[in-house]
């Protein structure tokens, strides 16, 4: 797979705003060429790590979460939000943990 272009004018426009930062910091009276080699080198590495960071991100696969079956145990406890109001949810919900305690 070849690499994609990258965005000349960007790294250009990021090494010369790096630069003016530099210069102002040093107090550099005039341009400097060499300066502006190596913070210019310093936006090409940086523009290559940021397409690497992308390509990395583009290629994760994202599964979709299935969600779990119900097993009959869940079943079970789920039905008993619907007992009559004169059943006693706990001794029906001990019953059924009881049924499915020997599958645990």
């Amino acid at each position: 797979m070849a690499d994609p272009m990258l965005n000349r004018t960007s790294i250009m426009i990021a090494a010369w705003a790096s630069y003016r930062k530099v210069a102002i910091a040093a107090r550099y009276e005039r341009s400097c060429r060499r300066l502006f080699g190596r913070i210019l080198r310093q936006a090409w590495i940086n523009a290559k790590a940021e397409a690497a960071r992308q390509r990395r991100a583009a290629s994760v696969i994202v599964l979709p979460v299935t969600p779990a079956e119900p097993t009959a145990f869940d079943t079970a406890m789920d039905a008993l939000k619907y007992l009559p109001a004169h059943m006693s949810f706990e001794r029906a919900a001990a019953a059924v943990r009881t049924r499915f305690a020997a599958y645990a």
